[in-house]
């Protein structure tokens, strides 16, 4: 196995571990990632980007309309990365996901 893969792979795995409490992402591995590129792209705005991430879940859970929790993930989420440039392509990509991939955990 490629070192800088196997490297990632464990690197994911302790911030999986640490990060139990970080609301983005469908499960620990995700969550892991996400909390990793928002504290290298979004610093100093992780409980910003995780107040998004767990008012989108509980909207799902109130079974509003997917479209109107995802809209206002992506306004949340915009709001948060404001005058960071990587931060704000970062938070596109989290709202893309969200919009194209949000069915999946929605039971509305």
């Amino acid at each position: 196995m490629n070192t800088t893969l196997l490297t990632l792979l464990v690197s994911l795995a302790v911030v999986t571990m640490v990060s139990a409490r970080f609301s983005c992402g469908h499960d620990p591995l995700q969550s892991g990632f996400a909390e990793l590129l928002i504290k290298n792209d979004c610093k100093g705005r992780l409980n910003k980007v995780d107040t998004c991430c767990a008012q989108h879940t509980k909207c799902y859970e109130k079974k509003t309309p997917r479209n109107v929790c995802d809209e206002a993930f992506c306004k949340c989420s915009k709001k948060a990365a404001k005058n960071l440039p990587l931060c704000n392509l970062q938070m596109d990509n989290f709202c893309n996901t969200a919009k194209n991939f949000g069915g999946f955990h929605f039971k509305g």
